[in-house]
């Protein structure tokens, strides 16, 4: 039997969460159900598909990188919200969400696995963003090949200097353009992300740095589910399952 505490203390302490700064998220335990969990869902984002699958699964608790609840605080429970919190009441589900230490751990996290998928090597991590470097440069149509193959879809968005090979590679999964302005110094010559704004464009253009644009949900799928295998050797007794929602963007 695994305890809701047990869980909640395990994952706190394996994902770093006092070390890691987060602006946005409420890490942990952010709907506290049934004490005593055999089942999880693992999932991206606290969707109430998902939230709905889990339920019909008759899980005891779930596990996202996108919870309900954000650090700008609730200030009324609209129907959105309502409806997704009636879900986990009904079932008597915990809901689990870690969002930048799930992007910011060194070995299972959205960055360094994607960095070690795309054949590179992470050699720094620098707030949440991996860099990596490849043994040898890779050119760049071979590159977007290796991000189509791993992320299931072609990149949204792939700036050009297309004759240039890619060798020093930063990494920021989801939302995370902003991030490139905190490791543009270390050298990096492409920079590879979930989504981007209009500014991003320009801005990147003007940094002199080729970016790849590849989904915000396509590049976060990485986290969860590497953190679903490290659960089921640390609690065997557990039983867990990724809940797939795939979203172009």
């Amino acid at each position: 039997m695994t305890t809701q505490g047990a869980l909640s203390a395990f994952l706190h302490d394996f994902l770093h969460v006092d070390d890691v700064p987060d602006a946005w998220c409420v890490n942990g335990v952010q709907v506290p159900g049934k004490t005593e969990i055999n089942k999880i869902a693992v999932g991206v984002s606290a969707s109430r598909n998902f939230l709905q699958h889990a339920a019909e699964w008759q899980a005891d608790a779930v596990l996202v990188h996108h919870g309900l609840f954000w650090n700008k605080g609730v200030r009324t429970i609209d129907s959105l919200l309502s409806k997704r919190l009636a879900i986990l009441y009904k079932s008597d589900i915990s809901l689990f969400a870690y969002h930048l230490p799930l992007d910011a751990h060194p070995t299972i996290g959205n960055n360094a696995r994607i960095a070690q998928d795309l054949q590179a090597t992470t050699y720094d991590m620098r707030d949440i963003c991996a860099i990596a470097e490849f043994a040898e440069p890779v050119q760049f149509s071979e590159f977007l090949s290796r991000c189509e193959t791993l992320f299931g879809q072609a990149p949204i968005f792939a700036s050009p200097k297309e004759n240039l090979p890619v060798k020093k590679l930063g990494i920021c999964s989801g939302g995370g353009a902003d991030f490139v302005y905190d490791i543009v110094a270390q050298g990096i010559d492409t920079f590879l992300t979930g989504e981007i704004s209009e500014h991003h464009f320009h801005e990147f253009a003007e940094l002199d740095i080729r970016f790849v644009v590849c989904g915000h949900y396509a590049t976060e799928t990485f986290g969860v589910r590497a953190l679903q295998t490290v659960l089921q050797k640390q609690f065997p007794e557990l039983e867990l399952s990724f809940f797939s929602e795939p979203c172009p963007v």
